[in-house]
């Protein structure tokens, strides 16, 4: 099986790496899509330091996790749910061809979070259509679960999934 995460910036995955790192341990390939390359995330460096150490913390939690990586590099604060960035996000659906997908609750904290959520569940569904891609549409819709917000805020999840074994995989992926 083929499980792919939507995440809006670098560490969102942390929502979900539990559940990233078991499906690892149990063999189904994992991939990991972040949206932005968290360029405002830290005041003291510039956006292009920024870039290159989010990027490396999220690459080393790939690492950590068994995720491959892929990061679409929008910008903080820039992010839209617009043609060219839903396009971006199709590309890679279509070359992973996940049977889940894993993103952010709809109604989150972060309008960021919203859009990037909103993006993924239309890719989703674009993927499979004949649509204007140089690749060919996907044959099947992947199932499609939201991860749970910062402290559950407005989330009442159907679905839990206990990371119980991949807890302490979690808190390295997190500390790094």
């Amino acid at each position: 099986m083929k499980i792919c995460a939507v995440v809006a910036h670098p560490d969102d995955e942390m929502f979900c790496a539990g559940t990233l790192a078991k499906f690892v341990k149990k063999g189904h390939e994992v991939t990991t899509i972040i949206m932005g390359c968290g360029d405002k995330g830290n005041p003291d460096l510039s956006q292009e330091e920024t870039i290159r150490e989010r990027t490396g913390e999220a690459k080393e939690a790939a690492r950590i996790i068994g995720t491959k990586l892929e990061v679409l590099y929008e910008k903080d604060g820039e992010l839209y749910h617009d043609n060219k960035t839903r396009q971006k996000l199709i590309e890679v659906l279509k070359r992973e061809k996940p049977d889940i997908l894993i993103t952010h609750y709809p109604d989150d904290y972060n309008p960021e979070h919203n859009i990037t959520s909103q993006i993924a569940l239309a890719a989703s569904i674009f993927a499979t259509l004949v649509y204007s891609s140089p690749s060919p549409p996907l044959t099947k819709l992947a199932r499609v679960y939201y991860m749970e917000t910062v402290g559950g805020f407005g989330f009442l999840p159907e679905v839990y999934v206990d990371i119980t074994e991949t807890f302490e995989t979690k808190i390295k992926a997190i500390k790094a």
